[in-house]
């Protein structure tokens, strides 16, 4: 992958929410081009860094290499962060033997950071020293000057086992280019200065490379030196103008010969340049002509002389320079800064283009207004006590603030002001000069998760859950006062402390397992399960717990938990299976109960009505007198057996339901030929001479159907409408085929049922106080209703009493 630039890195910081690292990177540039000494720059730097990036140890390190293969590391600078106030110094210690560094080197020279926990180190000579100075994370980058690889930046971490973000690596390792660009400037201009200073002694104590034109003969002679210069012998050189001539670079020989004239020369004296020469290799140098014309006795110029000095390194460090210069040039240029001065009154008196860009207003037509005409109304009164105070002037010279600025739109900006103030030998106000970075992104962002912060904090703190915040360890590091009502402890007892302590170890395994792992691979969005948690007094409480995760740019961040005190409901469920286990015991005692109670009541039953049908065998042979009482005592008890069997019957049906025995076998049929065959089967030739209506609504089409247990339903339903409707119409039964379910309705006009009593209509046992002298067992409806539900249908009576009553059922074609 292509290494990123700075310009990229600040971008991405800017985008991605690293404010605090695109501001490092934003004040080194401008340090750098306020030409700082290298020194306070790689102060500044490190100390800048270590603090954003909360690194414990920091420090930058040089690398000497020798021809032997030697490598030798020298303490340069060192931070210690933790300290009471922080510590930065120039460390003193000599250079030590890098060898127990060699594979960190080896990756230096690639320019690959290292970074990661200390134990993952594969160097164990390393790994070891690193842990015995108490380290556990680390992150090196390498800092590269002209080249070659001049040394490295390392950061530790003494606390946890950081993994460093790519974010963290990219800033860094911009943060060492910009350390090595300015090693480098700094090391050019030295070298420059030594070379003009050794420059000027070769020039003053040297006659070397000198050249004469006889102006009289018109003859030029080159001296040894001169021809030395250009790597020539002495009689290799023809001496002639043409000669001369021809060794000037092409770009540059008219205007050389037209400087060079001699009689120009003369009248103002004499001439210096730089211009290229091509020596003895066709290769050309640059040198330093500095020419004269000396005239004769009668003032007219009679020798035209030069001296000559190469100073093609010169010119290489220069352009070495200026490449850099330019290069760091085009750096600066692609962070978008307003560059400003005010003077004594406030007036703007300079003010660049990205002032236009930023605020809309013309940076023109704003030089001459008062500043603070632009600046925000809430903010005019910290400029003016900044600027305008009398007091304290020694502190107030560099001053850094966040400012609102309007816009043409109407809004404002906010900015971020560097500036220095100056003032008067009295104390009075001078003026000012800096920049302004705009920060509105930020700001905003900063503003807004201000007041999510402090909204989440509200809702936390009123809420009766628990809200807490994790690592993704199990680290807490946030949790409500809601925690004294569950655990009986302060917010202090639980920060810094991991989760696991207050679990007993089955929740462990079973969080991790059911809820972090998924989370970590995007499984689920969030978990949910319940865990026991342990008080102060070593008791524990029932929890439900939700953990989802909080992500940033790089992954999962954090774990949130909201915890609610389940214990009422975790008793309350124990009840009810305690009850629901007596309830299936009661349950399977009533259809052993049932089942005994049928059979015991029907052998007794049948026998009785075996001995009533042999009375009515016997009676038959009296006379008539005699028989008519054994007739009507037996048509009774005939009618109780049938009664009682009816009953018991119903009981058995209803408690084989109940226990979930019946079978239920429901196939396709045509209903309508089904309650049709069903009415001729049962209703045609009734007493009362009455029958069924049958009517049908909407397509014909088959459903599925238990005959058995539907049989049950019909004839239940259609007897209670002849039974409770004697001397009445005839009971009606309409089909009504609708698009996704069917419905049967059987209507009588009978007696009705009370309003009030309707609500009951499905207990068992129960029956209206109308139907008084009316057989029934009252169970009927309870296993209608049980067979429709069987069938996933619904049932409805609408009924008056006097008016009559109609039973409603409701199927899907399909039963589930």
């Amino acid at each position: 992958m292509a290494e990123k630039t700075v310009s990229q890195v600040y971008e991405e910081a800017l985008g991605d929410g690293g404010f605090l690292q695109s501001n490092v990177l934003q004040k080194l540039l401008r340090f750098s081009s306020n030409g700082v000494n290298w020194k306070t720059f790689v102060q500044n730097a490190l100390q800048a860094s270590a603090d954003v990036l909360e690194a414990d140890v920091s420090g930058v390190y040089t690398y000497t290499f020798y021809r032997l293969g030697e490598v030798r590391i020298t303490p340069l600078l060192k931070y210690l962060r933790l300290e009471d106030p922080p510590v930065l110094k120039w460390d003193e210690n000599l250079s030590q033997d890098a060898s127990v560094a060699n594979e960190v080197i080896q990756q230096f020279q690639r320019n690959n950071p290292i970074h990661g926990p200390v134990r993952n180190l594969r160097n164990e000579e390393l790994k070891k020293l690193l842990a015995s100075l108490g380290f556990k994370s680390i992150l090196y980058v390498p800092i590269w000057s002209n080249d070659r690889l001049w040394g490295c930046m390392c950061f530790h971490d003494k606390t946890i086992e950081r993994i460093w973000p790519v974010r963290d690596v990219d800033f860094l390792q911009s943060v060492a280019r910009l350390i090595g660009q300015s090693v480098t400037l700094n090391v050019l201009k030295d070298e420059v200065k030594r070379k003009d200073e050794v420059l000027n002694m070769a020039m003053e104590k040297s006659l070397d490379g000198t050249w004469e034109l006889d102006l009289s003969n018109n003859v030029l002679t080159f001296s040894d030196s001169f021809k030395r210069m250009l790597n020539y012998d002495p009689a290799e050189l023809q001496e002639s103008i043409g000669a001369f001539e021809r060794l000037i670079h092409p770009d540059e020989r008219e205007k050389v010969l037209g400087i060079l004239d001699p009689y120009e020369v003369a009248d103002t004296g004499s001439v210096e340049l730089q211009y290229r020469l091509r020596n003895k290799f066709g290769k050309y140098i640059w040198v330093l002509t500095k020419a004269s014309v000396l005239f004769d006795k009668a003032g007219k110029p009679q020798t035209f002389r030069a001296s000559n000095i190469d100073i093609t390194s010169k010119i290489l460090y220069l352009d070495n320079l200026k490449k850099k210069e330019q290069e760091y040039r085009n750096l600066v240029n692609t962070v978008h800064e307003v560059i400003f001065r005010v003077d004594e009154e406030g007036a703007f008196t300079f003010v660049n283009p990205a002032w236009e860009l930023l605020t809309g207003f013309s940076a023109e037509k704003s030089q001459g207004q008062h500043f603070i005409n632009y600046v925000h109304s809430e903010d005019r009164y910290t400029i003016r006590e900044l600027l305008f105070s009398q007091s304290d002037r020694e502190k107030s010279a560099y001053e850094n603030m966040e400012i609102r600025f309007l816009t043409t739109d109407g809004n404002y900006r906010w900015m971020e002001v560097f500036t220095t103030i100056t003032y008067y030998p009295d104390g009075k106000y001078k003026g000012a000069f800096g920049t302004m970075t705009d920060i509105h992104k930020r700001k905003e962002a900063e503003l807004a998760q201000k007041e999510t912060e402090e909204r989440f904090r509200f809702m936390s703190e009123s809420m009766s859950d628990l809200v807490s915040l994790h690592s993704i360890t199990g680290t807490i590091y946030y949790v409500s006062p809601s925690i004294n009502d569950i655990l009986n402890l302060e917010t202090y007892d639980l920060i810094g402390r991991n989760s696991s302590e207050f679990l007993n170890i089955r929740d462990v395994t079973k969080i991790k397992k059911e809820i972090i792992e998924p989370l970590k691979k995007g499984q689920i969005e969030k978990g949910v399960t319940q865990i026991e948690l342990k008080r102060s007094d070593g008791s524990t409480v029932w929890c439900e717990t939700v953990i989802q995760t909080l992500r940033n740019e790089d992954g999962i961040d954090s774990l949130m938990a909201v915890t609610r005190d389940i214990s009422e409901r975790k008793k309350a469920e124990e009840e009810m299976q305690n009850a629901l286990i007596k309830e299936k015991e009661l349950n399977e005692f009533k259809s052993r109960f049932i089942s005994m109670a049928s059979h015991e009541f029907r052998t007794p039953l049948t026998s009785i009505k075996s001995s009533v049908d042999m009375m009515e065998m016997y009676a038959d042979e009296l006379d008539a007198n005699r028989n008519k009482p054994f007739v009507k005592h037996c048509d009774k008890i005939g009618v109780q057996i049938s009664r009682l069997t009816n009953l018991m019957n119903d009981v058995l049906i209803l408690g084989r339901t109940e226990a979930n025995k019946m079978p239920f076998a429901p196939e396709p049929l045509d209903l309508v030929a089904f309650i049709m065959h069903f009415i001729e089967q049962n209703y045609l030739n009734l007493e009362d001479g009455r029958t069924v209506t049958l009517s049908v609504e909407g397509s014909r089409r088959d459903v599925v159907l238990d005959e058995s247990l539907f049989s049950h339903i019909l004839g239940n339903a259609i007897s209670n409408a002849f039974k409770y409707s004697k001397g009445k119409p005839n009971p009606e039964v309409k089909i009504r085929y609708d698009e996704d379910f069917y419905s049967i309705k059987i209507k009588d006009h009978g007696i009705g049922i009370p309003k009030k009593e309707q609500a009951n209509l499905f207990e068992s046992f129960f029956r209206a106080e109308n139907t008084t002298g009316i057989e029934g067992t009252g169970l009927g409806l309870v296993i209608m209703k049980q067979f429709v539900e069987m069938h996933q249908g619904t049932i409805e009576i609408d009924s008056a009493k006097g008016k009559g009553t109609t039973v409603i059922m409701t199927f899907p074609y399909q039963p589930g």
